[in-house]
C-alpha cells in the first residue's frame, strides 16, 4: 500500500500542477462540456502508452530503463540526446516558471510583504534538500505533496456543489468545438506516467491515471459553473478566480495551498526523475559513478534553476515559450520511447506492436499540433532544433569518449 501511494506520487506529479489546470481552464473555456471527451482522448493515450512502456515483458528482458530501450532502437548517441532533450530543459524551464508562480501565489494570496522570489528559493532549496536526503525521504514528501494538492480541489469542488454561483454557468464554453490543437492539450495533462518505475508493474499508473482524470472532469465542470468561457479560455490564473467565486476568501486561501503544493509536487517529480535517469545511465556505465553522486546531480541542477530565476528570465514573457517547448520536446521524447517499445514487443503480438506505433504517431502529432498552433512557431521549431542538435553533438563526443575508453586496455586495467 505504501509503495503504491509513492509510485502514485509520481505519476501525478505532473497532472496536479498549475500548469495542468490552466490547460483544463482553457480547454473549459473554450468547448465547455466537450472537455470531457477531450480529457477522455488525453486519459486513453496515456493508458494505452503506460501499458506499452510498463510491459512486464520489457522489464523482464532489462529493457525497463529508458536508456537502454532507446539505445538498442536508435543507437547510443540517439537514445542518450532523445533521453537528455525529454527530461532536462522539462526540468529546467518548468520549474523555473512553476517556483516564480508559487512566489507570487503566496505573495498575492497569503503575504503580501513577502518576497516572491525568495519564497520561490525557499521551495528550490526545500526541494534540493529533499532530494539529497534519503530516497525514502523524498518520495514520502512527493506522496505528501501530491495527495495535499488533491485534498484541495477535492474541497473546492465539494463546495461548489453545494454553492450557487452569482452568475448562471455557461456549460457550452465558446462553442468552438473540439479541435486538433484542444485534443493534444489534452495529452499534456496526463503525461507523468512515465515517470513511473517500469520495474514496478502499471496497474498503479492505471488507478492514478482513472483517478485523475475523473479529478479534472469534476474541476472542469466546477469551473464552467462559476466563471465565464471567457475568463476560462483567456486567463492564465482562471483557477484562482474560480476558488474565489466558490467560497470567496477561504477559496482563495485553498487554491494559493493547491498552487504551492502542486508546484512542489511537479518540481519535486522532476527532480527524482532526472536523478534516476543519471542513476540509469550510471547502471549502464555511460556516465562514471565518480562524477554521478546523487548529491552532485541534484546540487548542479538546482543551482542552474537558480541562475535562471536571479538571471531575470522567470519575469520574461519568453519563458512562457520556452516552457511549451519543453514539453514539446516531452511530447516528441515520448513518441520515440513508444516507437522502441513496440518494436521491442513485436515478438509479442501484432497488437502491441501496433499499439506502440499508434502511440508513438499519436504524441509525435500533438508535438507537430501544439507547435504550428502556437503564436511562437518559429522560435519553438529553432529552439527545439538548438536543444537536440546540442544534445547530439554532447551524446556523440560522451559515447565516443566512452568507446575510446573501453577499447583501451590500459584504461580497461585502471
Amino acid at each position: 500500500m505504501q509503495q503504491s501511494l509513492l509510485s502514485s506520487g509520481l505519476v501525478l506529479a505532473w497532472l496536479v500542477t498549475p500548469e495542468s489546470l490552466r490547460l483544463v481552464d482553457v480547454a473549459s473555456g473554450v468547448s465547455g462540456l466537450l472537455v470531457v471527451v477531450s480529457l477522455g482522448c488525453g486519459v486513453t493515450l496515456s493508458l494505452v502508452s503506460s501499458a506499452i512502456i510498463h510491459s512486464p515483458k520489457l522489464v523482464h528482458e532489462g529493457y525497463g530503463c529508458d536508456y537502454k530501450l532507446m539505445s538498442q532502437n536508435y543507437g547510443r548517441t540517439v537514445g542518450l540526446a532523445a533521453l537528455l532533450t525529454g527530461r532536462i530543459p522539462l526540468l529546467l524551464f518548468v520549474s523555473t516558471g512553476m517556483l516564480v508562480t508559487a512566489g507570487f501565489a503566496f505573495n498575492e494570496i497569503f503575504l503580501y510583504w513577502f518576497p516572491n522570489f525568495l519564497f520561490a528559493f525557499i521551495l528550490l532549496v526545500l526541494v534540493a534538500v529533499l532530494n539529497i536526503s534519503n530516497n525514502r525521504y523524498v518520495h514520502i514528501s512527493q506522496a505528501v505533496f501530491v495527495l495535499l494538492t488533491i485534498i484541495g480541489l477535492l474541497a473546492l469542488i465539494v463546495l461548489g456543489i453545494g454553492s450557487e454561483p452569482a452568475l448562471s454557468g455557461n456549460y457550452a464554453g465558446q462553442q468552438k468545438g473540439l479541435s486538433a490543437a484542444l485534443l493534444a492539450m489534452a495529452c499534456i495533462s496526463f503525461l507523468g506516467f512515465d515517470f513511473h518505475d517500469s520495474k514496478q508493474g502499471y496497474a498503479i499508473v492505471i488507478f492514478s491515471l482513472v483517478g485523475g482524470f475523473l479529478l479534472l472532469v469534476l474541476w472542469a465542470v466546477t469551473a464552467l459553473k462559476f466563471a465565464g468561457s471567457e475568463q476560462l479560455a483567456g486567463s492564465t490564473i482562471a483557477h484562482r478566480h474560480v476558488a474565489r467565486a466558490i467560497a470567496g476568501e477561504s477559496g482563495r486561501y485553498i487554491m494559493g495551498g493547491v498552487v504551492i503544493f502542486g508546484v512542489l509536487s511537479g518540481v519535486n517529480g522532476l527532480f527524482i526523475v532526472v536523478r534516476k535517469v543519471f542513476s540509469d545511465l550510471k547502471d549502464q556505465r555511460v556516465v562514471p559513478q565518480r562524477i554521478n553522486q546523487n548529491w552532485l546531480v541534484t546540487i548542479v541542477l538546482s543551482a542552474t534553476v537558480g541562475v535562471m530565476m536571479m538571471s531575470g528570465l522567470a519575469g520574461h514573457q519568453i519563458l512562457e515559450v520556452q516552457i511549451k517547448a519543453s514539453v514539446i520536446l516531452w511530447l516528441f521524447y515520448l513518441s520515440l520511447r513508444c516507437f522502441s517499445a513496440g518494436s521491442r514487443l513485436k515478438h509479442e503480438g501484432i497488437i502491441w506492436k501496433f499499439l506502440g506505433y499508434l502511440s508513438s504517431s499519436a504524441y509525435f502529432i500533438a508535438g507537430v499540433v501544439l507547435t504550428t498552433t502556437s503564436g511562437r512557431m518559429e522560435y519553438i521549431f529553432w529552439f527545439i532544433l538548438a536543444v537536440f542538435t546540442g544534445a547530439m553533438v554532447v551524446s556523440w563526443i560522451w559515447t565516443t569518449i566512452c568507446n575510446n575508453v573501453s577499447q583501451n586496455p590500459i584504461s580497461r586495467r585502471m
